[in-house]
């Protein structure tokens, strides 16, 4: 995130989101890690909706491969975010849910090992379905 909470959404502006954000992830996690934390205990948000645009939000969400190859389990939180929206047109936050389940499904795809979702139901479907298809095993396990 660029700036603060208040001023995050004015201009952000990055030469290469995907690589700025990794890089920031790979440094708080190694801060994290030579403060004593368990590096299992650490996962990476690359902040889906905090201090980027459209563009940026796309390309952190086709990133993450990337981003899972760092070593730490990646989360992402695209749910009902202001970027669904700006493709899709005024859809009022609690009708995205279908539309946060497609951003999930191709998260996870990319190896995404946690969701943030408002509406829990379809988001644990979406995971299930989603690890099932990327693992090839029945969507009943686990």
């Amino acid at each position: 995130m660029q700036g603060t909470p208040r001023t995050m959404q004015d201009d952000p502006r990055y030469d290469d989101v995907l690589a700025e954000v990794a890089a920031f992830l790979r440094r708080r996690a190694a801060a994290a890690e030579s403060a004593g934390i368990d590096p299992g205990a650490v996962c990476l948000d690359p902040g889906i909706g905090f201090g980027k645009r459209l563009e940026h939000n796309l390309a952190l969400l086709a990133g993450v491969p990337q981003l899972a190859a760092l070593g730490h389990p990646v989360l992402v939180g695209a749910s009902r975010k202001r970027f669904i929206a700006d493709l899709l047109g005024p859809i009022p936050p609690a009708e995205r849910d279908a539309a946060t389940a497609a951003a999930h499904v191709l998260a996870v795809a990319g190896g995404a090992a946690i969701l943030r979702t408002h509406n829990v139901v379809v988001g644990l479907q979406t995971a299930r379905i989603a690890d099932a298809i990327v693992r090839q095993a029945p969507a009943s396990e686990g």
